[in-house]
């Protein structure tokens, strides 16, 4: 009896022993996979740096295969030659640390093939601009060596988490940013880079992606940028914008007031914007945008000029189709929505001030931009109807045959009935001209045009129109003018029986927009609908 326990106690002991030395060579091999790790990333780091425009460096890598994870710290990417004026600013990126959770070591030394569960990214700068990136020639021998290893043929990430991000881009002098981004979390899901049987080098594919973004704010060319949350969804083809604010209403006289020129300066609050139908492939291989539809609710919009600065006349504006035509990268949606609008237009010029308000504003605008498919009909087509000085409905379609290749247009428009008086806000400060009375009971207009001029023709049915012309220094009405214009203007149409049908003309000043090449258009209309010697005809 006492020989078997010491026989079984001898088994203990050396079973023991063994475990001891599977664990001690374990915990060995893993020190030293560790190690290998640890110094073919240092090898890698030397490579990009040799072969690339850049210098990498990094405060310390930690890797624990026992907890599947890595961490590196304090990464700093420069460019090889870094300027020497140190008012200058130099492209860089500059991490505070990157940390890889759950990463498979098996798959990687078995198939050559990285999956990583999870990395967080924290504290990102980047700071860039296109003439610090010039690329030398790389070396050669380098080159080689890194397409020999570079065998990989899959990676999986299942998620990227970015936490407290800044993005500037330098302007031509290096010394001034053009724009600038913040974000709290910018998160990317499903990220995966596979091989195709007939490429060597790994790409992304992009039928999972997934990515989302919380509190963006910064600025695009000193204009204030806020997005309080992205989403987009890759493999729906969807994304959506909520709370986006492009500049500050509050902010937009003062600004107006610092400019050289009568320019207007512009705002906009969207809560809701949402596009469906995206096209990945095109956005992501050519940065194209190209969707089925985008649907915008309640946007408010906010214009405001100071019309007591002088005009740019050297300043040529873009019709909508030219911008189109220019714009890169370049857009394609097949309809855009707009419901419930809002748009709050003001001009002052020193003490006097104008508010146009629209509001209900519905715009539907179908094959907007470039086309990329013959098959598919050429001709934009804008219908909007919105409701002026909270009164009356306005509609108006404009239909651009073949705006790519095409400066032509024609349009068609209509209002509900209103009075003459609720044009009073506009024409008083702008005109010294108040309506004492009137009623419209309707206006009909249609027309052509190109980049040069624009003619029609234009229905106003109303009737008992008088004014009153008041002084330009104290408001006060001016007796003779106003019983001279009260002669003049025609009071009524039709009149005894027959409709007067006015004509428009307007030939376009390059230095004013489309806003205001349509407006002086059917303005051209409404006065010879009423002046006693203004061009139209009589139609029975």
């Amino acid at each position: 009896m006492a020989l078997n326990m010491k026989h079984l106690k001898s088994k203990s002991i050396v079973l023991l022993l063994c475990c001891a030395s599977v664990v001690l060579v374990g915990y060995f091999i893993l020190r030293q996979t560790e190690r290998l790790l640890r110094e073919t990333f240092e090898d890698k780091v030397v490579m990009i740096s040799d072969s690339s425009a850049f210098k990498v460096t990094h405060g310390g890598l930690d890797i624990s295969i026992v907890k599947q994870s890595f961490e590196l710290k304090d990464v700093l990417i420069l460019p090889d030659s870094l300027p020497q004026d140190k008012q200058i600013s130099q492209s860089h990126i500059a991490i505070a640390s990157v940390k890889a959770i759950d990463f498979d070591l098996f798959p990687l030394l078995f198939r050559k093939q990285l999956n990583i569960g999870q990395i967080d990214i924290n504290g990102l700068e980047l700071t860039y601009h296109k003439g610090q990136m010039k690329k030398p020639k790389p070396n050669s021998s380098v080159l080689r060596k890194s397409k020999k290893e570079n065998q990989l043929s899959k990676v999986e990430i299942a998620s990227i988490s970015i936490t407290d991000y800044h993005i500037t881009k330098l302007s031509d002098n290096l010394k001034d940013s053009l724009s600038t981004l913040k974000g709290e979390t910018l998160t990317i899901t499903d990220v995966n880079f596979e091989k195709p049987i007939d490429k060597k080098r790994l790409r992304l594919n992009p039928s999972q992606l997934g990515l989302s973004a919380t509190k963006l704010f910064g600025t695009l060319g000193g204009t204030e940028v806020k997005l309080p949350k992205f989403h987009f969804n890759c493999e729906q083809g969807s994304a959506s914008l909520e709370g986006l604010q492009i500049g500050n209403p509050d902010l937009l006289r003062k600004k107006t007031e610092r400019q050289q020129f009568n320019t207007p300066v512009n705002s906009v609050q969207i809560p809701e914007m949402n596009f469906y139908g995206i096209q990945t492939k095109s956005l992501l291989e050519s940065k194209n945008i190209l969707a089925d539809s985008l649907v915008i609710d309640e946007a408010v919009f906010t214009i405001v000029k100071n019309t007591a600065k002088p005009w740019n006349t050297n300043k040529t504006i873009a019709l909508p189709h030219h911008l189109l035509r220019n714009t890169r990268p370049k857009v394609r949606l097949e309809k855009l929505l707009m419901h419930d609008a809002v748009l709050g237009y003001k001009e002052y010029h020193n003490a006097k001030e104008m508010h146009l308000p629209i509001d209900q504003i519905e715009l539907v605008v179908d094959n907007l931009g470039w086309n990329n498919d013959s098959k598919k009909e050429n001709a934009m087509k804008v219908d909007i109807t919105g409701r002026m000085f909270d009164d009356f409905l306005v509609n108006m379609k404009i239909n651009f045959p073949d705006p790519m290749e095409s400066d032509r247009f024609q349009f068609t428009g209509s209002t509900d009935s209103f009075n003459f008086e609720t044009f009073n806000p506009i024409m008083v400060p702008t005109s010294n001209i108040k309506f004492e009375s009137g009623r419209v009971q309707r206006i009909n207009f249609n027309g052509t045009g190109n980049a040069d001029e624009t003619s029609g023709e234009f229905v106003m049915v109303y009737d008992n129109l008088t004014t009153t012309v008041l002084r330009h220094k104290d408001q006060r009405k001016n007796k003779t003018f106003s019983w001279l214009a009260n002669t003049a203007v025609r009071k009524e149409n039709p009149k005894h029986g027959k409709l007067k049908i006015a004509q428009m003309e307007y030939q376009r000043v390059p230095y004013k927009g489309f806003g205001n090449y349509m407006f002086k258009t059917i303005e051209s209309g409404l006065i010879n609908s009423v002046y006693p010697f203004g061009k139209r005809k009589a139609y029975r």
